[in-house]
């Protein structure tokens, strides 16, 4: 091997590390955002009930009767290589789920929890037919 060829491929090598480098900084320092929100819809009563006394039952709230009333899960997450912060949110405004009918009133997965302990400082919302999270840490 010539010291032109030994030149040459030293110099191949050391492009090749520098590109790999520059690439791994470049995606270090602009990591790729992702959310995705895991919603689950659950009726309260059983339709398949229905005929055998199940129909007889009333949901209310506030005195008010809910037709047809439903639980919806809604799970947000952080899915990207870097976790988002609450300042990248779109001016500072929450991310809003629409679900297509009035959400009538936050709950707790656990029965005894405080909604204030489970929903720390508001970070779900509702508002009319939307349920409305963040701007947070994600």
């Amino acid at each position: 091997m010539s010291n032109s060829d030994l030149i040459a491929l030293v110099a191949g090598v050391v492009t090749l590390v520098g590109a790999v480098i520059t690439a791994l900084q470049y995606r270090r320092s602009n990591p790729k955002s992702r959310i995705s929100a895991d919603v689950r819809a659950a009726p309260i009563v059983n339709k398949l009930g229905q005929g055998s006394g199940w129909d007889k039952l009333v949901v209310q709230h506030s005195g008010n009767v809910v037709q047809n009333p439903y639980v919806l899960i809604v799970t947000p997450e952080s899915t990207g290589r870097a976790d988002i912060q609450s300042s990248r949110f779109d001016a500072g405004k929450p991310l809003i789920l629409e679900c297509g009918a009035p959400i009538i009133a936050l709950l707790s997965d656990d029965p005894e929890a405080d909604l204030g302990r489970v929903n720390p400082a508001g970070l779900f919302r509702a508002e009319g037919d939307n349920v409305l999270f963040g701007p947070a840490l994600l």
